[in-house]
């Protein structure tokens, strides 16, 4: 489970990082 949220994690950071942009 933790290489799944390691995995996630970073995707949804930037996701939400461009879409604030």
């Amino acid at each position: 489970m933790v290489w799944y949220i390691y995995f996630l994690f970073p995707n949804y950071y930037a996701c939400t990082s461009i879409l604030q942009r």
